[in-house]
């Protein structure tokens, strides 16, 4: 599966060779997450309308419509699939602090898993058998230096 460099269409290209096909056309935005299963794609969606905001869209793997469209909060990063396949799960940093978040297929309101009050996230991802998740944390660490009568 790829995305379209102007964001706009999704393919799915046979590991075996061969012309790849269409399986979404409208704005998808640049991260794609495939089910465990294989049968569906999490992915960024903008729907049509005066003033666009982003969202997220779970449309069947074989192509079509959205079956489920969320709103994407703002800075939301790293789209994946719970390892029960009943949510979505992303990076969201408040306050210099980030956390993994929950969006239940269901349609209820998205909801933290992790509860960090500093420290970012870099990456996470579970254990094969959903039990444990692994993080990369830390912080971003910089200096400025000002240099004068430089020659």
């Amino acid at each position: 599966m790829y995305i379209s460099s102007s964001g706009q269409n999704m393919y799915r290209l046979p590991i075996e060779g061969g012309a790849p096909t269409l399986l979404a056309s409208y704005p998808l935005g640049v991260f794609a997450a495939i089910s465990p299963d294989g049968k569906f794609i999490a992915c960024g969606y903008q729907e049509p309308g005066p003033v666009p905001a982003p969202k997220i869209a779970v449309i069947p793997a074989a192509g079509g419509p959205p079956m489920h469209v969320f709103g994407r909060p703002a800075g939301a990063a790293d789209l994946r699939w719970s390892p029960d396949q009943k949510g979505l799960e992303y990076l969201l940093t408040r306050k210099g602090a980030s956390n993994v978040w929950q969006q239940p297929l269901s349609g209820d309101d998205p909801y933290p898993i992790t509860d960090f009050t500093s420290e970012r996230i870099y990456n996470f991802a579970w254990t094969r058998d959903g039990k444990q998740l692994l993080l990369v944390r830390g912080n971003n660490v910089s200096d400025v230096v000002f240099i004068s009568n430089f020659r």
